[in-house]
């Protein structure tokens, strides 16, 4: 009787503690599902902020650049500056900021959301049990993985970039003066609603809307992985260097590390490795957008009409053909060091505010 009882009170002691890990399996999962989205909605935040702050700084250029990138003159990118200050006035400049500001905060909440605050999980799940250490050693230093990670991020972006550049580029593009066009400007280009409706009732509603998603693709995936991988080679990079450099020679390794992760939130690290990873991306990746811009900048409606082509490998050859795959790099590249600089700071900024313990 005795050695039953004990059977028994064993048997209901496994049978408690079994239900007692399911719960806290369950309760684990749970746990990492709102850890994901509490983190990832903090990066959105964070991402959306930064990204409306660097568009602002580098609208005016931006201008010019797609200007550039459309003419068929062969003006350089100043004499195409003062042209539209002479003729159009100074906020001319700021032509189409509405579309790229609603698309920029969208654009940027999801690519730092996805960058940082979905795709660490994801990657923790695929490689496996790894010590925080080894984690944060892989994604500062391992350049496959930081262009990857850019890459996917970059591709979830691509669905909102096209419509929104698509009417930014159409509203850029267009030269009438600003005074006159709530009256007589030219059809579907008199502001950001206008032209929406007018492309969606032209060109072919949603198909419309969407044109140049290929191009726009094609950009978003090269200019995310290197846009990225930059940035993070160039923080880790530069801590180290001023570490050592403000250490000595005679400094321990372990004081050295110390102070590589304290710079890594530094101003001057993070905008130097913020306007790096912009003229990195655009000095890599230009020939796509300018592609991508002519696609757009031209009406798919007078290309079925043989007006000319939208095709990305035609328009690459007309390009190339004309010597303008490098139209307007000037200012892109000059845009690139503020408009970046500003977008990372403003974003860690906020980012180590919502993450401090």
């Amino acid at each position: 009787m005795e050695s039953t009882t004990t059977g028994q009170q064993t048997t209901e002691f496994n049978i408690n503690n079994t239900t007692s890990v399911s719960e806290d399996v369950d309760n684990v999962k749970k746990a990492s599902f709102m850890e994901i989205m509490k983190q990832f909605s903090k990066e959105c935040f964070a991402g959306s902020i930064a990204g409306s702050s660097g568009l602002i700084v580098g609208h005016p250029l931006d201008t010019i650049r797609v200007r550039a990138q459309t003419s068929t003159s062969s003006r350089g990118a100043m004499y195409l500056f003062r042209e539209a200050l002479a003729k159009e006035g100074p906020r001319s400049l700021f032509k189409g900021l509405l579309s790229p500001l609603i698309g920029e905060s969208i654009n940027n909440c999801i690519l730092f959301g996805v960058y940082n605050g979905l795709l660490p999980f994801l990657f923790r799940t695929a490689l496996g049990n790894q010590t925080v250490e080894e984690e944060t050693e892989m994604r500062r230093n391992s350049i496959p993985l930081q262009f990857v990670s850019g890459s996917l991020a970059g591709a979830c972006i691509a669905f909102v970039v096209c419509p929104t550049e698509l009417i930014k580029i159409r509203l850029q593009t267009s030269t009438d003066p600003i005074k006159t066009r709530a009256t007589d400007g030219v059809a579907g280009r008199r502001g950001f609603k206008d032209c929406a409706k007018y492309i969606w009732k032209n060109e072919g509603g949603l198909r419309g809307i969407y044109h140049g998603l290929s191009a726009t693709m094609m950009r978003e995936l090269t200019f995310n992985g290197i846009y990225f991988a930059t940035y993070e080679q160039g923080k880790t990079r530069l801590s180290k260097y001023f570490a050592s450099r403000q250490l000595g020679e005679n400094a321990s390794e372990k004081e050295v590390n110390q102070l590589t992760e304290e710079l890594r939130s530094n101003w001057k690290v993070v905008m130097t490795s913020g306007g790096m990873a912009g003229l990195a991306a655009w000095g890599f990746t230009y020939q796509t957008d300018v592609i991508k811009s002519v696609v757009q900048a031209r009406s798919p409606v007078l290309a079925r009409n043989g007006t000319y082509n939208v095709k990305i490998a035609d328009v690459f050859a007309e390009c190339r053909q004309s010597k303008s795959l490098f139209k307007g790099i000037g200012p892109t590249l000059v845009r690139a060091v503020p408009v970046n600089a500003t977008t990372f700071m403003v974003y860690e900024l906020i980012s180590g505010f919502l993450n401090r313990e």
